[in-house]
């Protein structure tokens, strides 16, 4: 209940926003680069994945505005694991295990952009994302031995989201962006009383705005 009223009142805050100013909507889609970095995350690998949704430019003057986006995200990592197999023919055989933790999150960037040219705009602003489910496949060799799909519970991840903007058209943009996490993902496993680790997303994307 009190995520949803964060949200609603974020987006009250933009509709009042709205009234007042000029504004264009846009599309995005592009691709992921993520991982999870601090305590218990040894041996962790970037795992790719995408991103589509939309965004709204609401002009504030000429240098600046403030772009409000909701697009859904596929995050996560990949680590491997070798088991030894005893082999009763002969010497033990190490089996490698993959897991793929795949982490599908409603995104909610809040940025502010400031024009150092008419094509060339540094972006940065907070990001929320609720947490849709998680899909967590386990692969032996080219086998997927296991797949689990379980609630997220639209529980809430946030950050700092900075990157640029660069016009390839009128309507064409090229978005690079780092996402930051700073919520602690282990803030409620009472196995991990103590230890903290991130979300960590290098993300690119294409836009296309509709004047």
């Amino acid at each position: 209940m009190k995520k949803q009223s964060t949200l609603i009142i974020l987006l009250l805050a933009v509709v009042q926003l709205i009234q007042a100013q000029e504004f264009k909507f846009g599309l995005k889609a592009g691709a992921n680069a993520s991982t999870i970095y601090g305590d218990f995350t040894e041996g962790y690998q970037p795992r790719i994945g995408f991103q589509l949704g939309g965004f709204m430019v609401i002009e504030v003057d000429d240098n600046f505005y403030f772009q409000p986006e909701v697009f859904y995200s596929s995050q996560g990592v990949i680590f491997d694991t070798d088991l030894p197999n005893t082999n009763p023919d002969g010497p033990a055989l190490a089996t490698d295990i993959r897991t793929n933790i795949q982490n599908n999150f409603l995104a909610v960037p809040l940025i502010i952009g400031f024009r150092f040219n008419r094509k060339l705009t540094l972006e940065a602003g907070p990001q929320f994302g609720f947490l849709l489910n998680q899909v967590v496949k386990v692969k032996e060799a080219d086998d997927i031995t296991d797949k689990l799909k379980s609630s997220g519970d639209f529980k809430l991840d946030y950050g700092l989201a900075a990157g640029v903007s660069y016009k390839l058209t009128a309507n064409l943009l090229l978005q690079p962006r780092v996402y930051l996490g700073i919520a602690n993902n282990l803030r409620d496993d009472p196995f991990s009383v103590g230890a903290e680790n991130r979300n960590l997303s290098f993300q690119l994307a294409v836009g296309y705005t509709f004047n």
